[in-house]
Order: C-alpha cells, then structure tokens, then sequence
C-alpha cells in the first residue's frame, strides 16, 4: 500500500513555517507525528472549549453588529460554502475512514481519496462560480465572489479533517481534539480578523481564506485519485447520502427563510443561530472523545462524553440565551431578531450534541447504512416541514420544523445504538482494532 506524506499529523502549517518556532499547531496539542493512545485532560478541554466559545462570541457579536444586514447575509452564504465542501465534497469519506472493520491500510487509502475528492470539489465550485459570473447581474456577483472564497478556504483545512479523523482512530484524544479544533476554527478566526479590517464581503472571505492557508497545513493531492475514489459508488454513496441529508437538514431553514423572506431577514435569523449556536463549541470536543473511546473498544465509551457534552451545551445555551433575551435588540440595533425562534433553536440545540456523539458511535460501529437512512428520513421530514410551514411562516415555523426533524433523528439514532451495544446487529464484534 502506498504511503502517503500528509499522514504525518505533526506537518506544519504555513505559518510556522514562516514564522520558524511559532507553532500554532503545537497550542492545540498537535506535536508529535506519531499517534499514541491519550485521553483528553480537564484542562485542555477548558482550554479548546473556552477558545472556540471565546472566537465564537466574537465573530457573532462583532458581524452582525458591524455589517450591514446584507453584506451578513452574504458573508453567512459564504459560510454556507465552506461547510458545503467540508460535509458534501469529500462524499462521506471522512466517516467512511472511521469505520472500526476496515484494516489500517485501507482507511488511510480512503483518508487520502478523501481529500482528493474535497481539491476535486473546490475546483468544481470555483468553476461553476467563473461561468455564472457573465450572466450574473453586478449587484449580484459578491455572491459568487463570496462563495468561491468560502470554498477554498474549506480547501485549506480539509486535510486537517482527515488528520482529526486519523487520531480519533488511534485513539488519540489529544491530537483529534486539536486538529478538529483547529480545522473548524481557522476560517472563523480569519472572518473575525477581516471584520475588523474590512466592511466588504470579498475582503472579510479573503481574510478567511488566507488564515486558514496559514494556519492549517494543506495538500494538493492528485486529481486522479478522486477519480478513483469516484468508482468506488457501493464505499461512498450511503455516506454521501447521509451527509446531503444532515447539510438539509442543517441549512434548510436558512435557504428556505431566504426564498420567503429575503436575504436580510434570514440574516437576522441567521445572528440569532449563530449567537444561541456558540454553545456547541462545548460538545464538539467531547465528540472527538466518544469517538476515540469507541474506536479502541474502552467499556462504556458513550456515556460520560455524552453527558459532559449535553451538559456543557446546556451551560453554554443559557449564557447565550440570556444574552439574546437580554441585550439582543439592543445590541443589534440593525438587525430584527426573531426572538419568537428562540423556542424551536433551543430545542435544536438541546438536540445537537446527542446527534453527533450517536452518529459517530454509529459510523465506528460500522452502522453507516443505518445512519444514511436515519438522517434520510430526518432531511424529509424538513424539507416537507419547511415547504408547509416556513414558506407560510417564518423564523419561528423555521427553527420548530429544524428540531422536530432532529428529534426525529435523535431518537432514531439511539434505538440504533441501543441495539448495537447489546449486540443485537451485525459487524459489531467484527470490528478491527
């Protein structure tokens, strides 16, 4: 089997490879390139969970307060791209990679297909974006500009994904914890910078881009391994399905609330997510965990990373939802929040850190099937939902119709679990270690 350079988890960024001992990577934990067996200390977790609270609470009160009710929605569309090439572009190799029955050899194979896949992506994002902009009226290119920006700055941080990936496998708290908050954290961290310096969308992506250049370590991987990977329909296509189906799921109220009501207006509901949605920077490391327990087979892996994440969340929603109630409309003067959303995102949020931690415990589990048709089922009932009640509501009908779904999803996902750990389904014990 072929070897592969980006494996190495202690690579540079660009950064330190300019600035010579100042290692970013290195703050977060990523120091060695050989992975060990570690377990994510009380500490670091304070440390990774209070940074990303910390950059979170920045970016959502510094953007929306700063920029005009339009340029926020455009700058949240670029955002939208960037998670689009994360989740969707590497077809749900990512989670293919995590599967337990699958030998060493073959998920480092499909770890380097992966970010094949996510190069693949971008370039098929800029390419769509470079032939719409001839057709596309003036006013309306910053959309574009915006999106393609957002894609390749989801190009600088997808190897850092599959590194993440890579040590929840080992079994690594440390360094998957580090390397998944670096890589969702970078372009945030660049978006804030540019709101700083700038007030024009291209600018505030541009920063975004060249951060997250500068803190994550890229590849350019060969075009032809994702050619590759694309033959291989019967690895790839129950996760890509899934994760088409969680990005639907996810996004949905957002494109929706746009079509209704305009792009400012979903803005507005967009500051309100994304303020009450800091919380989940106190579960997201707690996944990572779960996910390395379950992968080296510890005794009751799920159970304490899940409640330190349900309960960080609940910390975490109080402090913004007391905000929101508080100082919202005050502190936003520009924007309408739609505080009569609060309800349903609370219950979303409520919701979040369980669909994750099962998910993932699934996918390790080698329960992906299960997991496709759960999340399946979750986007269709909010689809159907949004086209009922959102195009004849508004945020409200929005953010209920995005948590009855994860309900939906949620419980599913348990009785799922429930009956993998009894070992009631097939490929359970089977798991290579």
């Amino acid at each position: 089997m072929r070897s592969f350079r980006e494996e190495d988890t202690a690579r540079p960024g660009r950064l330190t490879a300019l600035v010579g001992r100042v290692s970013p990577r290195a703050w977060v934990g990523i120091t060695g390139s050989e992975l060990q067996r570690t377990h994510l200390s009380l500490p670091r977790y304070s440390a990774l969970t209070g940074g990303g609270l910390a950059l979170a609470a920045v970016q959502v009160m510094l953007m929306p307060r700063w920029l005009a009710p339009r340029q926020f929605g455009l700058v949240v569309l670029s955002i939208s791209a960037t998670q689009a090439v994360l989740q969707l572009g590497d077809l749900g190799l990512v989670r293919v990679c995590i599967d337990g029955t699958r030998s060493p050899a073959d998920r480092s194979q499909l770890r380097h297909q992966g970010r094949s896949m996510t190069l693949l992506s971008t370039t098929a994002l800029l390419l769509v974006t470079a032939g719409l902009w001839p057709v596309v009226a003036s006013p309306q290119r910053p959309v574009l500009v915006a999106m393609a920006l957002g894609g390749l700055a989801a190009q600088m941080v997808a190897a850092d994904k599959f590194r993440g990936a890579r040590a929840e496998v080992a079994g690594d708290e440390v360094a998957a914890s580090g390397l998944n908050f670096l890589w969702t954290n970078a372009p945030k961290l660049g978006l804030v910078i540019g709101v700083l310096f700038f007030r024009s969308v291209v600018g505030i992506t541009s920063l975004a881009f060249v951060v997250a250049w500068l803190l994550c370590a890229p590849v350019w991987p060969r075009y032809h391994d994702a050619w590759t990977a694309l033959r291989r329909v019967g690895v790839w296509g129950l996760p890509f399905t899934a994760i088409v189906s969680s990005f639907v799921l996810m996004w949905g109220d957002t494109y929706f609330l746009s079509a209704h009501v305009g792009v400012a207006r979903a803005g507005a509901y967009e500051a309100l997510y994304r303020v009450m949605g800091a919380c989940t920077y106190g579960f997201l490391p707690w996944v990572s965990v779960l996910t390395s327990r379950v992968s080296v087979a510890e005794g009751r892996p799920i159970a304490r990373p899940l409640l330190l994440a349900v309960a960080a969340t609940a910390a975490g929603l109080a402090c913004a939802t007391g905000f929101i109630l508080a100082l919202g409309r005050s502190f936003f003067p520009h924007l309408r929040l739609p505080l009569e959303a609060v309800p349903g995102l609370l219950a979303l949020y409520m919701l979040l850190p369980a669909s994750y931690c099962l998910g993932s415990a699934l996918y390790v589990r080698a329960q992906g099937r299960a997991v496709t048709y759960i999340t399946a089922v979750g986007a269709g009932v909010a689809l159907v939902g949004h086209a009922l009640f959102t195009l004849r509501g508004g945020p409200a009908a929005a953010s209920v119709v995005t948590a009855t779904a994860m309900a939906v999803v949620v419980v599913a996902l348990a009785l799922v679990y429930r009956r993998s750990a009894i070992g009631l389904l097939p490929g359970v014990a089977s798991i290579a270690r």
